[in-house]
Parts: structure tokens; C-alpha cells; sequence
């Protein structure tokens, strides 16, 4: 028996420096609870920035087209959120808030912008000066004449021509070619559409080219009496004519003074021989007002209206203006 005090073929006890194996904590190679920490699956922080942009569309929805914006944003985040495995309840809250604000801002995107710029933009094309529509789209095509009755195509009343300053029956194949801002300026102008057809007759189509007119130019007091100052029509004519030439240009005189009145205002009617071959006739009625209007803050009191048609009732539509045109009383 040796000293050590141990039994044969026994283990020497360890010693503080050894400790047993199995004793002790689990080395850093194993796997479990107290290996090194695992990074947790990212998409958390993108399910919260969907729900954000989603509340934020949610409540912004009802803006037009900025509304829509940030919910296809939302729902766009939403959808890659839930494909991700943290928060998907996020990404899903996303959407359906994204998807709301999104029928809102469509919504609000039509009944304030689309719908009020397509009424905007059928109220400018009903005053804008533009081609005419032909006949064919009114709806009594019955009213269009017909390639053979002639004495249609040049009747000279059927479409009373109104403004703040004048009214009269106009021609009612002629075509009320002028915007509204004009025509609430006290301007007219009817315009003769249409083709020329092989006899050399002219048939109002309502598109095409311009064969006749009947237009109606307002001008300021100041204007008038810077012409003929105190002077009267006849006087204002005169001075239109030696200081502008302004009858004479659109072809020789024929007569320059033909007395006639205009709804109890005396008037004058200049003819000339018109430069363009298939006009008929071609005149000017002049007229000044002893009680001017106010047109746009401006005194009017000098109007001329031209009478210009392709057919041999020229005399016919000039009486026609005449015997029907009625002056307003003047605003005070």
C-alpha cells in the first residue's frame, strides 16, 4: 500500500486546476441557449413604415391625385410587408387603409377636378369662335335645305340675334359665330357656311367656307367724336371714309349716304361694289346712338354693321336688319 492513501487502479481525485468533465457550463462550440445571439428575421420595420404611409393616406385620402399618390405607396409597402414574417398583421392594416384612401382620392379626384374641367370645357367650346357645326347634327335635319330650293337657302329672318346693347331677326341659315365675351360687348357676327356648288350657287352647309356675314362693330363715343365732333352720322361717315377709306377698301363706293332709321335712330347705309366676285351685295349700316352705353366701362355710341351675302336678296336682308332691330335702354 502506498502513502497516497489511494486504492489500486482508482483515479487520482482532480485537483483545483482540472475540473470534470461534463462539469461546468456548455463551451462556446455548442449549440443552445447559451451560444452567441441570433439576429432576429428582418421586416418589422418595414411593416410599421406601411401602416405609417397607410394612416397617413388614410387621412389624406379625400385631397385629389395627392391622395391617390400616397395610397398606391402604402399599398405597394404593404404588400412586401406581408410577405415578410414580422408584423405581417402591420402590413396587412396597410393595405386595407391604403386601399380606402385610395377609392376616396378617386372620388374626390372626379367629382372636383375631372367633372368640373369637363363642364369648363364644354362651356368654353359652346362661347369659343370655332368651325361651325354642319346641319346634318341638328336634330330637325328637316330644317336644312335642300340642294334645289334656293329661296331656303337665302331666307333672311328665323334667328334673333340678342345683346345688351341691340337685338334683331337674323338669317337663320346663317351661323352665330361669335364668343360670348363679344356678344356681352354688344358685337355680333353671323356667318354664312357652306359650299359653292357647280351652277355657281352657294348652299349653307354650316361648314366649309364663308360666303356672307352680317357683323356688328361697336366704337366709343370718344371714337366717334374725334371723327365729326358735334357732327351726325352722315358727318361721322364721312369722316370714316376721307380719314381711314374704310368703305372704299373693301371695294367702290356705290352710294355713300342712304337715309334710313334704325329703331327711331336715323342711320345710314353705304354700298360699294365688293372686291370679291361672287358677293352679291355688300353694305354698311351706320349708326350713332344719342344715349351711349356702357360697354366693359367704356361709352359706346358709333356702331357699323356689314351686310355682306352671296345671294340676289342683298336689298331683302338689308331691310331685314333694319325693320327688326331694336335698341336697349341704356344701364344708368
Amino acid at each position: 500500500m502506498s502513502n497516497s492513501g489511494q486504492y489500486p487502479g482508482q483515479q487520482p481525485y482532480p485537483g483545483p486546476q482540472q475540473p470534470m468533465p461534463g462539469a461546468g457550463y456548455p463551451g462556446a462550440g455548442y449549440p443552445g441557449v447559451y451560444g452567441p445571439p441570433q439576429p432576429s428575421p428582418s421586416g418589422g420595420g418595414l411593416a410599421i413604415a406601411a401602416l405609417v404611409v397607410g394612416i397617413v393616406a388614410f387621412v389624406l385620402g379625400w385631397i385629389p391625385v395627392l391622395g391617390l399618390i400616397i395610397a398606391v405607396v402604402g399599398v405597394v409597402l404593404g404588400v412586401i410587408a406581408v410577405r415578410k414574417p414580422q408584423r405581417r398583421a402591420f402590413g396587412w392594416a396597410a393595405i386595407g387603409l391604403s386601399a380606402l384612401a385610395a377609392l376616396t382620392s378617386i372620388v374626390t379626384t372626379i367629382v372636383f377636378l375631372i367633372i368640373p374641367l369637363a363642364v369648363l370645357g364644354s362651356s368654353s367650346h359652346d362661347y369659343a369662335i370655332s368651325e361651325p357645326t354642319p346641319y346634318s347634327d341638328d336634330p330637325d335635319e328637316s330644317s336644312a335645305p335642300s340642294a334645289s330650293d334656293e329661296d331656303a337657302w337665302s331666307a333672311v329672318s328665323g334667328q334673333w340675334i340678342d345683346t345688351p346693347c341691340w337685338s334683331y331677326d337674323g338669317p337663320v341659315h346663317f351661323v352665330n359665330n361669335i364668343s360670348q365675351g363679344d356678344a356681352d360687348a354688344c358685337r355680333g357676327a353671323l356667318e354664312l357656311w357652306g359650299e359653292w356648288q357647280a351652277d355657281g350657287t352657294f348652299l349653307p352647309t354650316g361648314a366649309g367656307e364663308v360666303a356672307g356675314q352680317i357683323q356688328v362693330d361697336p366704337y366709343s363715343a370718344a371714337n366717334a367724336e374725334a371723327l365729326a365732333p358735334g357732327g351726325d352720322v352722315d358727318a361721322v361717315v364721312d369722316a370714316i371714309e376721307s380719314t381711314q377709306q374704310y368703305f372704299s377698301q373693301q371695294g367702290a363706293i356705290i352710294s355713300l349716304h342712304e337715309p334710313v332709321t334704325l329703331d327711331g335712330v336715323p342711320a345710314t347705309v353705304t354700298r360699294v361694289d365688293s372686291t370679291v366676285a361672287d358677293t352679291k351685295t355688300k353694305a354698311f349700316i351706320t349708326v350713332l346712338v344719342p344715349e351711349a352705353y356702357d360697354v366693359g366701362g367704356q361709352q359706346t355710341t358709333l356702331f357699323i354693321i356689314s351686310v355682306t351675302t352671296p345671294y340676289d336678296n342683298g336689298d331683302e336682308q338689308i331691310d331685314q336688319v333694319v325693320s327688326s332691330w331694336e335698341w336697349k335702354q341704356p344701364s344708368r
